[in-house]
């Protein structure tokens, strides 16, 4: 089996066993930039299942990094985005 034929078969697993994703649902997903080609099969595979919407949030864990370690201690990563904290509300609220 070929690594396209996998992904797609182990996809299709996540969402129908794991997740239990269901037709009309939104999927959030977060993924880092090394797994964003799992990512994008996890979407495809979503969308045919005929969900809503699928979300994705990709974190750089390099940029994570200087983040945390130019931060002053005023600042002790306390900023969050506003929008970060809607988007989740409005998924679980819709779903």
């Amino acid at each position: 089996m070929n690594i396209d034929k996998w992904d797609n078969s182990y996809a299709d697993v996540v969402l129908k066993a794991g997740v239990n994703l269901q037709k009309n649902q939104s999927l959030f997903i977060g993924c880092n930039i090394s797994s964003y080609h799992f990512t994008r099969v996890l979407a495809l595979k979503a969308y045919e299942l005929s969900v809503l919407y699928v979300d994705i949030d990709i974190t750089d864990n390099q940029i994570l990094k200087a983040r945390i370690s130019n931060q002053n201690e005023e600042q002790e990563l306390k900023y969050f985005p506003t929008y970060k904290l809607t988007r989740s509300h409005q998924m679980v609220c819709e779903n």
